[in-house]
């Protein structure tokens, strides 16, 4: 039975092209993310404590600074609104997250706002821009 779990959780990998490690923390954040909703928190000034790994598609999408030679993305709720988004676009490409991008460009109307919340700038969250299909 183990090994016909892991033939599956190992194809879903595949699939959102990411690895085992990786689908398994962006899961863990996204389920933390619906327990903070769930429970009626504050989710747009979130900052999450440890970060999951970054998928290469959505970090023109972050707000990002430079420590030296190294380039830190931000923790702020940008980050599992796109992890959210490109595991949906993998699933269905033609799905329209048109209204979502709408709810959130609300609390970004200037660069500067967005990067509060974790997008690279106000274009970042545009509906044609955010394209993470795989």
């Amino acid at each position: 039975m183990a090994d016909g779990r892991h033939a599956r959780f190992w194809w879903l990998c595949k699939n959102f092209k990411l690895s085992e490690y990786d689908l398994i923390k962006w899961l863990e954040t996204i389920n933390l993310i619906r327990n903070i909703c769930c429970h009626n928190r504050n989710f747009i000034d979130f900052s999450l404590r440890t970060k999951p790994p970054l998928n290469e598609k959505i970090k023109p999408f972050l707000y990002s600074h430079s420590e030296g030679k190294k380039i830190v993305y931000t923790n702020k709720v940008a980050l599992p609104i796109l992890m959210i988004v490109y595991l949906v676009k993998a699933i269905n490409p033609r799905y329209d997250i048109g209204k979502l991008m709408k709810s959130v460009r609300k609390f970004a109307t200037s660069d500067s706002e967005a990067q509060k919340i974790g997008f690279e700038n106000k274009n970042s969250i545009g509906i044609k821009r955010v394209n993470l299909s795989i």
